[in-house]
Parts: C-alpha cells; structure tokens; sequence
C-alpha cells in the first residue's frame, strides 16, 4: 500500500502545479482560463498522444477514446490528476485503532 500511498501524493502535488498557473491566468485573463489535460499531454509529448488514441480506437473501439478518454482529457489537467490522488490518499489512509 505504501506505493499507491506515494503516488497519491505525488499526484496530489501534480495538481497542485497544475492549478497554480490556471489559477494565474485566469486572474490575469479576468476569466476561468484552464489547460486541459490533453494540450499538456500533446505539448509534451504529441506522438504519445497520436499512438494512444490509435492503439485504443484499433485494438479496444474508438467508442472508449471518443466517450471516455476524450472527455478526460477535456478538463483542467488539475482535476483528474487531483481526484486520482485523493483516491489513492483514500485508499491508503491509517485507520485508528478501536480499543
């Protein structure tokens, strides 16, 4: 459990990174300006996002990309990863002991 309990923090802090700049610009822009998951995705690392899409609409059903996956990557890159790691944060919380 100690590496999800990891993860969850390391995804929980991704976020936090994530947000802090939306948070700027939208405080400069004077409106909700975000970056979607998928534009950080593709900024990074483009042909991994091409692949994906085509290993998943050939080998499972372009329904999972277009329903799924797509949607996914439409919201704020703060909110999945967010979310993700409250999760695993969940999972793996100490419980106290009951005498």
């Amino acid at each position: 459990m100690r590496p999800l309990r990891i993860l969850g923090w390391v995804l929980l802090a991704g976020a936090v990174v994530a947000l802090v700049p939306d948070i700027l610009r939208s405080a400069r822009a004077g409106t909700i300006d975000t970056q979607p998951i998928g534009a950080m995705w593709y900024a990074l690392s483009p042909g991994s996002l091409i692949r994906a899409q085509a290993w998943v609409q050939a080998f499972i059903d372009p329904a999972v990309w277009n329903r799924g996956i797509f949607p996914l990557l439409t919201m704020p890159a703060w909110v999945p990863t967010g979310f993700l790691g409250v999760v695993f944060l969940l999972i793996t919380r100490r419980r106290a002991h009951r005498h």
